[in-house]
């Protein structure tokens, strides 16, 4: 492949990265909203549950539409989707408009998620395991970077400047532009089939990692203020999700490991599953720096997981590998995200540390479901997307 390919490689892929970064702002400031203006935890649990199921049964939806709808479409308008709404974190705190630039955000990357994999795909005409790698990874960077980037930035200049974060994705998009890296248009139709849908297989997979996206979202929003007091929560709240995320990358660049070396691949759900419980339920009865090591083990537990969820998933659909995800990935997230709701009404009615207890608890029954799942030996590439 040559440079100027590779060229419109690291720009899509940069847009990604700046897709996933917007996305997850949300999650690094609602708990410090929440300290500074008495916000309850199911008030901002319901945030990012409207955006999480904007961006998560977005995908599959407008995968599908491109899968069987051939149309050419824009990058450009999607990262201005979600990057203008943005800007008016900087001028309110009103919830009911901090709740709609969230909505209007996750439709924007609702729309870059598929339309980026199927223009990375027309540019890759060889080595395509590593750049839908490269795709993956930076988007995932970005997703992990930015609570503890801007924390750091609301605590030295305050959120009245966040708007500023417009800069660096409108040179972006000017970079789109001057490399033509969105000049492609979508060609071919492979249309998704709904019967899928009816797989008992498929079902059982969704079950359980909607369980275990119950457990990851809850851990994003409500960990920051289990582990941290007072005014810390405000300095150092990004950093918990930070290093909560970059485990849950390790732990899925770890299972892309797992499932080519290991024969019977119903010993990953199962085990990760369970030490995910066993972690978790370990931190919360512990104090001090050891609850940090835990965190970071259980993101890693929790995550080695997924790239067997995705492969089996890919396997049933073979010809729409991003209508299988966005079925999986999509439906999964947002019910996990929404479950989160819950875990934060339980929160305001008993306590966090109880709450955070009863949602990953859920794990363990998630683990036995794991073993009504039909496997078998797997053995191709697999793909990670966020």
């Amino acid at each position: 492949m040559n440079q100027k390919k590779w060229l419109k490689v690291i720009m899509i892929s940069g847009g990604h990265f700046w897709v996933d970064f917007y996305v997850n702002i949300f999650t690094a400031i609602l708990p410090i909203y929440a300290y500074l203006y008495g916000w309850n935890k199911k008030d901002i649990a319901f945030i990012l549950a409207i955006q999480s199921i904007t961006v998560n049964f977005g995908q599959p939806v407008f995968g599908y539409l491109l899968d069987t709808f051939p149309r050419a479409s824009s990058l450009i308008k999607a990262l201005l989707w979600i990057a203008i709404p943005c800007i008016l974190l900087s001028y309110t705190s009103q919830y009911y408009l901090i709740m709609l630039v969230a909505f209007l955000a996750g439709v924007g990357s609702a729309i870059y998620h598929p339309l980026g994999i199927i223009k990375i795909s027309e540019v890759a005409t060889d080595n395509k395991g590593l750049i839908y790698s490269i795709y993956a990874t930076v988007g995932n960077l970005g997703f992990s970077l930015s609570p503890v980037i801007i924390v750091w930035f609301m605590n030295r200049f305050g959120i009245e400047k966040i708007w500023l974060f417009l800069i660096p994705i409108l040179i972006w998009i000017i970079l789109l532009r001057l490399t033509k890296s969105d000049n492609h248009t979508i060609t071919t139709s492979k249309k998704g089939s709904l019967l899928v849908l009816k797989d008992k297989n498929l079902l059982l997979i969704i079950l359980i990692t909607t369980l275990r996206c119950w457990a990851f979202f809850a851990t994003i929003i409500f960990m920051p203020l289990y582990m941290l007091q007072g005014s810390d929560i405000e300095k150092y709240s990004g950093l918990v999700q930070t290093v909560f995320l970059l485990a849950t990358t390790v732990g899925s660049i770890l299972g892309g490991i797992m499932v080519d070396k290991i024969n019977n691949q119903r010993k990953i759900l199962l085990y990760s599953l369970l030490l995910a419980g066993f972690f978790m339920q370990l931190l919360l009865n512990s104090q001090g720096l050891i609850t940090w090591f835990l965190l970071i083990i259980f993101g890693i537990v929790l995550h080695l997981n997924f790239p067997l969820t995705i492969l089996l998933v890919q396997k049933m659909l073979p010809t729409n590998a991003g209508f299988a995800a966005g079925i999986m990935m999509g439906l999964s997230f947002g019910l996990g995200s929404f479950a989160a709701t819950y875990s934060g009404w339980l929160a305001d009615t008993t306590n966090l540390g109880l709450a955070m207890k009863i949602t990953t608890l859920f794990l363990f029954p998630a683990a036995l479901l794991s073993t009504r799942i039909h496997l078998k030996d797997l053995k191709e590439t697999v793909i990670l997307e966020t």
